[in-house]
């Protein structure tokens, strides 16, 4: 809220008025044990714009039963009419993305949720690999920190980019990044031991010759149980599994050296340069050519 209290302050208009409300105006139980309570109810607070924030997850099972816990809030949702702008964040995107207002938009929400969304919400053009997607009606945006980037369009399209650029200076706020990097998903699994030792076999065995029996015997375990404890660990099937860890060193590879596509394929054993190109662009969301340029690291 002190971003929206900065924009009145720099522009000496009183622009925004932000209040914290909920279906009732009683104190709520959040995570962890700590308790808000709302300003008023939001039947009493005339709006133009709600935010829905992300609730405490650690899994999709736990998305579910936070869902599952919050049908108010969702039949509420689901009358919020088409006039007023809805934004959400992180795991909040679940309830917007129920409301079915983002069908045949753009929208994106953190990306451990990705098979879970595109599964519930085909007809949402997800773009897990942006911080933020949407319109002015119905903005999204990923990760806990989601509501920096929903204020800072908010911010951004109201007052003009000269007054938004004075508000950052007196805010101090990071740099805001356009987009995720796509295998931010796969980095965060580290540590994981048998994650680990699946990763250094997979990492060092050419693209043609990788198959589920050999990575399964250099864990001294069954393909079956090798699948089972994949989807446990991870919810992927191993064939996506093995598929980012190559694409991975692949985009490493495009973004710190100057070798070109087909020495990539060369070194990492794809034998279909364009089938490459194709896995490339399905997975990460971008063609080799546009990931090198988005996250090139520059030498100075």
């Amino acid at each position: 809220m002190d971003f929206l209290k900065a924009a009145n302050t720099v522009t000496g208009k009183n622009l925004f008025e932000a209040k914290l409300v909920g279906l009732s105006s009683s104190a709520v139980t959040c995570a962890h044990g700590v308790k808000i309570t709302p300003e008023s109810a939001i039947r009493d607070f005339d709006y133009d714009v709600l935010i829905i924030p992300g609730f405490w997850a650690w899994s999709v099972e736990s998305v579910r039963r936070g869902v599952a816990a919050n049908k108010n809030l969702q039949e509420f949702l689901d009358r919020v009419p088409k006039k007023k702008s809805l934004y959400s964040y992180c795991t909040g995107s679940v309830f917007h993305a129920s409301t079915q207002r983002l069908s045949k938009k753009s929208a994106t929400a953190s990306w451990w949720l990705a098979q879970e969304l595109v599964g519930a919400f085909p007809k949402v053009q997800w773009q897990f690999n942006q911080i933020s997607a949407g319109d002015v009606s119905d903005m999204t945006a990923a990760g806990a920190n989601g509501f920096y980037p929903l204020y800072s369009h908010l911010v951004s399209q109201t007052v003009g980019s000269k007054a938004f650029a004075e508000i950052q200076k007196y805010l101090m706020t990071p740099v805001q990044f356009n987009a995720n990097n796509p295998f931010y998903e796969l980095e965060s699994l580290t540590g994981r031991e048998r994650l680990d030792q699946i990763r250094r076999f997979v990492e060092k065995t050419a693209v043609r010759d990788i198959r589920l029996s050999a990575v399964a015997e250099s864990l001294g375990i069954s393909t079956k149980t090798l699948s089972r404890k994949l989807r446990e660990d991870v919810n992927w099937t191993p064939a996506r599994f093995f598929r980012m860890i190559k694409l991975k060193q692949a985009g490493a590879l495009l973004t710190s050296t100057e070798k070109s596509v087909k020495e990539i394929c060369d070194k990492l054993g794809f034998d279909d340069e364009a089938q490459f190109r194709k896995a490339f662009k399905r997975c990460v969301g971008l063609t080799p050519g546009e990931y090198k340029r988005k996250f090139q690291i520059r030498r100075v």
